[in-house]
């Protein structure tokens, strides 16, 4: 290469690199949540290229919760996480009525305290350099 066209290549690169940077998110940055998550379950179905991970969340009322929003809002990596089935109560959810996928997000609208959150997702553990979820 030229020194040119690499330093053209290196700059592409470096912009690149700029548009695809985590996001750092703080602790600082978070408030609190309508319902608080008071139990998880999971469980790992690990094959090779791809594993299936069931979680079971256990929402309740978040008594520290001042807005008047209901929404619950979970932060994700879909690049890494494909979603493959989510329940509420065992009631399967239907995207644009009961919860919104945005880039990085899962929002639940109106998820009722006293209940249940199932999700089934398909992760692919050696493909994730990021080590996110």
């Amino acid at each position: 290469l030229s020194t040119s066209s690499s330093t053209e290549l290196n700059s592409a690169v470096a912009s690149a690199e700029e548009v695809t940077a985590p996001v750092e998110i703080f602790r600082k940055d978070y408030e609190p949540l309508p319902l608080v998550v008071s139990n998880v379950e999971m469980d790992f179905q690990i094959k090779p290229g791809k594993t299936t991970v069931i979680s079971k969340l256990t929402l309740e009322s978040n008594p520290n919760y001042k807005g008047s929003s209901t929404e619950l809002t979970l932060d994700g990596d879909e690049s890494c996480v494909k979603l493959l089935s989510l329940q509420l109560n065992g009631k399967d959810l239907e995207e644009g009525v009961d919860y919104e996928l945005a880039p990085g997000k899962l929002i639940l609208k109106n998820p009722p305290p006293s209940s249940e959150l199932t999700t089934v997702v398909e992760i692919v553990p050696e493909d994730n350099t990021q080590l996110s979820g």
